[in-house]
C-alpha cells in the first residue's frame, strides 16, 4: 500500500492508521463536548491507541502474543476509565470504551494490509456512534414480536436455504433450492414492508 511514492510501505500504513483513528476520535470528541464530559478520549487519544495497536502488530511478527497482551492492557486501562466515569457521572455507557478497543484492532488490521476490513470497521463504528438517537428510537418502536419475525426470516434464509440441494426432481424439474428461494424472497419483501409500516 502506497499513498505517496516517496514513503515506504510502513509510512503509508502509519498515515492510514492515524487517519482512520482520527475519524473515530473526532466523532467521540464531538459527543464529549456536547453531552458527555466524562467520556474517555478524543482526537488525540484515539490515534494514539491506533498507533499502539499498529506498533505491537509490527513487533509481534509471527507471534500473536504481544498484540494480544497489548489488547488486554488497553482493556484494563479502559475499564479503569469506565469505573471513574461511573463514579463521577452516575451513568455507565460503554460505547466509547468499545470504540477505543476497535481503534486498537484497526492498527493491527492495517499492519496486516487488511485495509478494506479496517476501513469497513471504522465506517461501521462511526455510523453506530453517530446514529445513536435513531437506533435507540428504532429499538423502542420494535418489540419482541418484530424480533421473533426477524428470527423466523433468518431461519428461512440463513439456516434452511443453504441446506437444500441444488438438484431437480421428478418429471416437473422441481428444484428445492429455487423453490425455497422464492419463499425467502416473498417473506423478505413482506417483512421489510411490515417493518417500514411499523416505523
Amino acid at each position: 500500500m502506497k499513498f505517496f511514492e516517496w514513503l515506504p510501505q510502513e509510512g503509508s500504513q502509519i498515515l492510514f492508521v492515524l487517519f482512520l483513528s482520527f475519524l473515530i476520535g473526532l466523532e467521540r470528541e464531538e459527543r464529549k463536548s456536547n453531552d458527555d464530559h466524562f467520556a474517555f478520549g478524543g482526537v488525540r487519544t484515539f490515534p494514539l491507541i491506533g498507533m499502539i495497536g499498529y506498533s505491537l502488530s509490527v513487533l509481534s511478527n509471527d507471534s500473536f502474543i504481544p498484540f494480544l497482551v497489548g489488547f488486554f492492557v488497553i482493556a484494563l486501562f479502559l475499564l479503569k476509565a469506565y469505573q471513574h466515569k461511573v463514579e463521577k457521572s452516575g451513568y455507565a455507557g460503554v460505547t466509547t470504551e468499545m470504540s477505543a478497543l476497535t481503534t486498537y484492532l484497526i492498527g493491527g488490521l492495517v499492519q496486516k494490509n487488511l485495509l478494506w476490513v479496517a476501513t469497513a470497521l471504522v465506517v461501521s463504528t462511526i455510523l453506530l456512534l453517530s446514529l445513536k438517537n435513531l437506533l435507540e428510537d428504532i429499538a423502542k418502536r420494535l418489540g419482541s414480536k418484530e424480533i421473533l419475525i426477524f428470527a423466523q426470516f433468518l431461519l428461512l434464509s440463513a439456516v434452511i436455504l443453504p441446506l437444500l440441494p441444488y438438484e431437480t426432481y421428478t418429471q416437473f424439474q422441481l428444484n428445492p433450492l429455487k423453490i425455497w428461494l422464492v419463499v425467502v424472497a416473498v417473506s423478505g419483501v413482506s417483512y421489510v414492508s411490515y417493518i417500514l409500516h411499523k416505523l
